[in-house]
């Protein structure tokens, strides 16, 4: 994605390259890694930024994509399918259109494995997988709705020079570089701080299984080492 901001704010000068994705996608995993191995104590203060962010910008991309768009009648969108993936069935292609938007849901495993640090995990671990799932699906459901309300031109929306197509429809809907590139800033943050969470949920499934003999070097891995809580 910020290679995408980079290509809108900088159409002129900038020429995408594979490995510009390659290193970003280093450069943040080894954030996540230290971040997670010397501010772990800090990890409840960036469960509560994804919150704040994911409630706030929730409605600052919502609410622009539906005052500024515009909107073909509602038959229109519920009532035609575009097989653009050329799997020559509807219903293999709604199938395997799925596949993305399905991983908005499979975030309440990640609670499963922080359960040993969360008190009364037996009732609150629960209640959260469940509220979370209800609460992103009702949410991604809404924004689903509101993009295919949204998307304008598919043919040029999937050849945007920013790779990204939702970020090409902030870009048409809104008319403004600056605009869209706020909106992208949004998911961007929500990603970054959910790849740290993504690296402490591992670091536990790794510490359980080694913990339990399931992997090579346990002795190693098991070890928690002790760091002074700021």
């Amino acid at each position: 994605m910020m290679v995408g901001v980079v290509a809108i704010n900088y159409p002129e000068t900038y020429t995408y390259e594979p490995w510009h994705v390659t290193l970003l996608v280093i450069a943040v995993a080894l954030i996540a890694l230290l971040f997670n191995t010397l501010l772990a104590q800090k990890l409840p203060l960036i469960e509560g930024i994804i919150l704040v962010i994911h409630c706030f910008g929730f409605f600052g991309i919502l609410i622009p994509l539906w005052v500024l768009s515009p909107r073909p009648a509602a038959s229109e969108v519920f009532g035609s399918i575009e097989d653009r993936g050329g799997w020559g069935n509807n219903g293999l292609a709604c199938l395997v259109g799925l596949v993305g938007p399905i991983y908005a849901l499979i975030g309440p495993d990640s609670a499963v494995h922080m359960s040993e640090e969360i008190r009364d995990a037996s009732r609150v671990l629960p209640l959260g997988m469940i509220w979370t799932l209800i609460l992103n699906g009702s949410t991604g459901f809404v924004m689903i709705v509101t993009l295919a309300f949204c998307v304008g031109d598919i043919d040029t929306v999937l050849k945007s020079q920013t790779g990204f197509a939702f970020i090409q429809v902030f870009l048409n809907s809104t008319g403004s570089v600056r605009a869209a590139t706020g909106m992208t800033v949004v998911i961007m943050a929500m990603q970054f701080c959910a790849a740290i969470s993504n690296v402490a949920t591992t670091s536990r499934q790794v510490y359980a299984f080694a913990r339990d003999k399931g992997l090579p070097f346990s002795n190693f891995l098991s070890k928690v080492g002790l760091f002074p809580s700021g």
